[in-house]
């Protein structure tokens, strides 16, 4: 007996302390449904933080790359004010300049140039800057010159202007 109330009082302290222990386990398939689903949270874990680490490599490649082109945009403009002739071959020179020697100040490089190649910049500032290029000219729709030159010799009936409606017609029709 004194088995029997071992065992009974370790039953007893056991209820006080929160139930059976067949409270405390969970069914076999509930358990695998909660396995699966910590796996698939697992999975699903890992393949955000791979795409963030993609996200994050990316993005310091698109920032190296707004760097390189707010350098040469900046060397263009210090190019342009320097009086330069020749845009395309000064900056070539100034960014292999600028590679080789990455310590290098843009207007040290630019004065350097100006020294060592003069015939690429001009000698007067105002003779660099880029002239006006002639502007498009309006031209009318065919199609209204075309009805305008019709409905003129219909009107006027004279042979020159049949002709010029005639000639102007070859052009479009």
């Amino acid at each position: 007996m004194d088995g029997q109330e071992a065992t009974a009082s370790a039953e007893e302290s056991r209820l006080e302390a929160g139930g059976t222990e067949l409270d405390k386990t969970v069914p076999v398939a509930e358990a695998i449904r909660y396995r699966k689903r910590a796996q698939s949270a697992e999975k699903a874990l890992a393949e955000a933080q791979e795409a963030l680490l993609q996200q994050r490599q990316a993005a310091e490649g698109l920032g190296e790359q707004l760097a390189a082109v707010r350098q040469e945009q900046a060397l263009r403009a210090a190019l342009t004010a320097a009086g330069t002739t020749d845009l395309e071959t000064t900056l070539l020179l100034a960014r292999a300049r600028l590679d080789e020697d990455e310590s290098a100040d843009v207007e040290a490089v630019i004065e350097q140039l100006r020294s060592d190649k003069a015939h690429l910049f001009a000698a007067d500032k105002q003779d660099a800057a880029p002239v006006r290029t002639a502007v498009l000219k309006h031209r009318s729709d065919p199609a209204s010159t075309l009805d305008s030159a019709a409905t003129q010799a219909a009107q006027s009936g004279s042979r020159a202007d049949m002709q010029a409606y005639l000639r102007l017609r070859r052009n479009y029709v």
